[in-house]
């Protein structure tokens, strides 16, 4: 099973794509066991004779020749978030600001540095063990902080999209059943 998490569709009015016309065009990709989760891009799926740049590049083309935009595609497998979740930092256990940045590739490390300036005193983040994912926690919201999925971008030379941690767990859920 895969997870696909699509970068800033739905957001703000612009990109615009319904889920009932995003999973039939992920079934007429020949994606099977097709399953959206809200608004924002989060579709599960199974694609057993693909591997992930294959998955990618159809996806992204059909988006783009349906719709006209390009979208971002983040692939992600049931033990990737397993992984994540259980790797969660101690010291962001039971917070309910935390998010999820997740990465199309392994920025370098050192450029985490580059994100330090942007964080109030109470916001941190912490790197996955694999670099595919950081861990953020907002606490006085992440609407409100300079440290933006679009920032973070840019600072760390990557694709990323967040998801908060409810999602993430909702998203473990639906790939383990």
């Amino acid at each position: 099973m895969w997870l696909a998490l699509l970068r800033g569709i739905n957001v703000g009015g612009h990109k615009k794509i319904k889920m009932a016309e995003l999973k039939a065009l992920f079934v007429s990709l020949g994606f099977t066991d097709v399953v959206s989760y809200i608004q924002s891009g989060n579709l599960i799926f199974n694609a057993p004779e693909l591997r992930a740049p294959e998955i990618i590049e159809r996806i992204t083309t059909a988006i783009e020749q349906t719709y006209a935009f390009h979208v971002p595609v983040i692939l992600r497998q049931i033990e990737d978030l397993q992984v994540l979740i259980e790797q969660r930092p101690l010291h962001f256990e039971g917070l309910k600001s935390v998010y999820v940045c997740f990465f199309s590739e392994a920025p370098q490390a050192e450029l985490l540095e580059g994100l330090k300036p942007f964080c109030t005193r109470s916001e941190q983040f912490q790197l996955q063990l694999q670099g595919k994912a950081l861990y953020l926690d907002y606490p006085q919201g992440c609407g409100q902080s300079k440290l933006n999925n679009n920032l973070i971008e840019r600072k760390l030379n990557c694709v990323a999209t967040t998801r908060n941690w409810n999602t993430v767990l909702k998203l473990s859920t639906l790939l383990s059943q």
